[in-house]
């Protein structure tokens, strides 16, 4: 009998295992597993394992070099006008001009989830500057 303290564990005649009543594993994890699992928990509600830790902050966004633009970066760079910083830009106020905006606006209203323009606009802005910076 294997000395298992995790209250999700249970003796169940798996060869070097048991059974976890969480399913986790295949609902048969080894001890070794058991022992690192993220849910692994001594019965007096504490968890051995620490909790995983906070992703870190993605990089900022590097600009691509013009020759290496794809296509429709390109051409998109030929609508451009002075007032855009980069394709995010471009593309931006093509939308206002289309029914898109209007499109987000209502879903917005509607209470259905953000579509990622703006997030979107700042990275293109910055993988696609229009102007040395």
């Amino acid at each position: 009998m294997m000395d298992v303290k995790c209250k999700y564990w249970s003796e169940c005649g798996v060869r070097g295992g048991g059974c976890c009543a969480l399913g986790l594993y295949g609902g048969r994890p080894s001890v070794g597993t058991c022992g690192v699992c993220r849910e692994h928990d001594d019965g007096l509600g504490n968890r051995t394992r620490p909790p995983l830790p906070e992703p870190a902050p993605a990089p900022p966004f590097q600009p691509v070099p013009r020759d290496q633009w794809p296509i429709w970066a390109d051409s998109l760079a030929k609508l451009a006008v002075e007032s855009d910083t980069g394709i995010g830009d471009v593309v931006e106020r093509l939308a206002r001009r289309t029914l898109a905006k209007s499109v987000v606006e209502f879903a917005k209203k509607m209470g259905l989830p953000d579509c990622g323009c703006a997030d979107r606009r700042v990275r293109w802005n910055a993988e696609y500057p229009l102007r040395k910076i």
